[in-house]
């Protein structure tokens, strides 16, 4: 935790927002607004002169884009936190999609209308949220952690169902992912992602394009079915319900839970609730503790089997560290290695049944 407040420079073309940015960043008590720019190519002569610990981005400038400022950035300075902000939330996909790839903290949807009140406290909130995690340096510092992991494990016999869920830094994570996955898992994978409604819909097109196995946006109703990954649509909680078909998918947009719709313990206590078979549940990077709960319903009536994604290869380690400190994780494992592990637990349900103790250099 640092003792000087934190300086955040803001690069919009819109002088309404920009100065909206600006007195809400100076309104918090641990940041200082030390420059502002409406062009990429101001930004980056300004950023040479100014001692800098966070970057908010425009997605869409006159000169140079939100990607191309946040690529020079992280040329020139691959240590400095970057958020994503825009009001357009159609077009801008590809772009803001590449920067999370790349590593931008996180995207902010502007208030639609700046008129209305509820708008402006959500940005402010969002904001905050960025403002707290960088000021408490959780996003790179993970040297409180300790090894601690899950006592008397289940050994899981074969997969049933894989579990994903992450958050900030999320869609590059999954990038290294799911892509390496078997088409033939032979099982289905459920993954909630923190993103704002549409932006989900994208991230569901790039993997499907990079991976060998079927990957789409869920939707209420969907058969949930070995060899696929589904998901959750942004701005909706995603959970499973044992229907005349199958499992099915089941979405609704009740209140969000931990700050979060889609949230990941949502659709792991629904899996608790409504799901009997062995569960394979990943956690990836992200900010907040989403997920936890979740893990612990499960463990109490599934076999379970539960592998964080290690601390020094997060945007973002929150999530994992707080099931790390809460001893619920079973493996602790670099993003690189997280798809091998997958592949091979699934594998179990067509291999000899010492294939895991085969292979406890990953598992």
């Amino acid at each position: 935790m640092r003792d000087t407040k934190l300086n955040v420079f803001i690069i919009d073309d819109s002088i309404v927002f920009r100065n909206i940015l600006v007195s809400i960043v100076e309104a918090f008590p641990e940041t200082n607004c030390v420059g502002k720019s409406y062009s990429g190519e101001g930004a980056l002569r300004q950023l040479k002169k100014l001692d800098v610990d966070l970057v908010i981005i425009d997605v869409f400038m006159p000169d140079m884009d939100g990607l191309a400022v946040f690529k020079a950035i992280k040329k020139n300075y691959p240590n400095l936190p970057v958020v994503m902000i825009s009001g357009v939330v159609d077009q801008s996909n590809p772009l803001v999609m590449e920067a999370l790839k790349l590593g931008a903290l996180g995207f902010i949807e502007k208030a639609n209308t700046l008129d209305a009140k509820s708008q402006q406290l959500r940005l402010e909130a969002r904001l905050k949220e960025v403002v707290d995690l960088v000021y408490s340096g959780n996003f790179s510092n993970h040297s409180m952690l300790g090894p601690r992991i899950a006592k008397h494990r289940k050994r899981l016999s074969k997969v049933d169902m894989v579990l994903i869920g992450s958050s900030t830094g999320g869609p590059s994570a999954l990038r290294k992912v799911i892509p390496l996955l078997d088409s033939d898992i032979g099982c289905p994978v459920l993954i909630v992602q923190h993103m704002p409604e549409i932006y989900t819909a994208s991230l569901a097109k790039h993997l499907a394009k990079e991976s060998k196995i079927d990957v789409s946006e869920a939707a209420s109703g969907m058969i949930v079915s070995p060899n696929q990954v589904l998901i959750a649509p942004g701005g909706h909680h995603m959970g499973i319900i044992k229907g005349s078909r199958g499992y099915e998918i089941a979405l609704n947009k009740n209140a969000p839970v931990n700050s979060c719709r889609p949230s990941i313990d949502v659709l792991f206590e629904s899996t608790a609730n409504n799901f009997s078979g062995e569960i394979l549940v990943i956690i990836l990077t992200g900010m907040g503790r989403d997920g936890t709960a979740g893990v612990r319903a499960l463990r109490k009536v599934n076999p379970l089997y539960c592998i964080v994604q290690s601390p020094d290869t997060c945007i973002v380690d929150a999530m994992p560290r707080h099931i790390i400190e809460d001893g619920l994780a079973d493996k602790i494992l670099p993003i690189d290695s997280i798809s091998e592990a997958i592949n091979l637990l699934a594998r179990r349900n067509r291999a000899p049944t010492n294939f895991m103790e085969s292979n406890t250099h990953i598992i």
